[in-house]
């Protein structure tokens, strides 16, 4: 980020506030402060990524399928 207040101006987004609330829930201000300004944009886009990947259920809620393939088709 460029400079301290550019976090704090994403946040004024309701899409990146959520983005921040998710990736940073639990690390205290102090914590996000320590990142430095360059790293908090790359660590805030890492952290969400992984912190998605892990609320994903194991098991596919839908039954995977081939798309445009009649079922008789399909073994």
């Amino acid at each position: 980020m460029q400079d301290p207040n550019s976090l704090r101006r994403l946040a004024e987004i309701p899409l990146f506030l959520n983005i921040i609330s998710l990736a940073y829930e639990g690390l205290s201000a102090e914590a996000i402060y320590d990142l430095g300004t360059h790293n908090q944009r790359q660590t805030l886009f890492d952290t969400y990524i992984r912190r998605m990947f892990q609320q994903r259920p194991a098991i596919p809620r839908y039954p995977i399928r081939g798309f445009g393939i009649p079922p008789k088709i399909r073994s």
